[in-house]
């Protein structure tokens, strides 16, 4: 399945509300600038439909996946970033999700970028991602190289259980640009407020997600993964 075809079959799973795919944040009425991290194509962010006048921004790393974001959202802006390293100035927006890419995160990094980019009572919105949502990766690798598959799926629960005790975490010693994790309740907790985050609401009755809302102080600077 080509992009253009993977997007149109991404954007009609987000408009079916009978859909677990169709998950995606509540924007308030007031919100007047909205930041899609890891927006792919731009797909959640047409099924939002939000107003003409909110000022709608998507960020990814997939630059094909951008360049046709552009072409069917001509009203709204993209452009790559990473998610730890966003080129927006401090308090930039209202409202700042991201769908399906915590896993891949460095999420300390992460969340500290997400609260400074966020307005004063900016609201966040993430899918987070369980060890039955890892197993996908680790079932699509199996069929390609099982030695590599049970290598990755070592490093992911090493990484995880890192991420879940101490806060940090470490990258794939076979590949040094690669962060996978998945993350618990308790621990995501902690890191939020530590990053300046309050009001936090966890959700499971569809997928795994939170919803938190930035706070006035400066957060807690926290290190990068190792």
């Amino acid at each position: 399945m080509g992009l253009p075809e993977y997007r149109q079959a991404a954007l009609s799973a987000m408009l079916d509300a009978t859909r677990p795919h169709s998950l995606f944040p509540r924007v308030p009425s007031e919100a007047k600038s909205v930041l899609d991290v890891g927006c792919h194509a731009g797909h959640i962010l047409e099924a939002m439909q939000l107003p003409a006048d909110c000022r709608v921004v998507g960020c990814d790393i997939n630059r094909e996946a951008l360049r046709l974001a552009h072409r069917c959202l001509p009203g709204a802006s993209f452009l790559a970033a990473k998610a730890e390293t966003l080129p927006f100035a401090s308090a930039s927006f209202d409202v700042l999700f991201a769908r399906s890419v915590t896993y891949v995160l460095d999420i300390p990094k992460a969340l500290q970028e997400f609260n400074r980019v966020l307005k004063p009572g900016g609201r966040l919105w993430l899918s987070l991602h369980q060890w039955k949502d890892c197993r996908v990766i680790l079932k699509d690798n199996w069929k390609r190289h099982r030695l590599k598959a049970i290598s990755l799926g070592i490093y992911i629960l090493a990484d995880s259980a890192l991420l879940h005790h101490t806060g940090r975490l470490f990258r794939y010693p076979l590949n040094r640009s690669r962060l996978i994790s998945f993350q618990t309740e308790s621990r995501f907790l902690r890191t939020l407020q530590t990053a300046g985050f309050s009001d936090i609401h966890f959700s499971r009755d569809r997928c795994f997600v939170v919803e938190a809302v930035k706070k006035t102080f400066s957060p807690v600077v926290l290190s990068q993964a190792a």
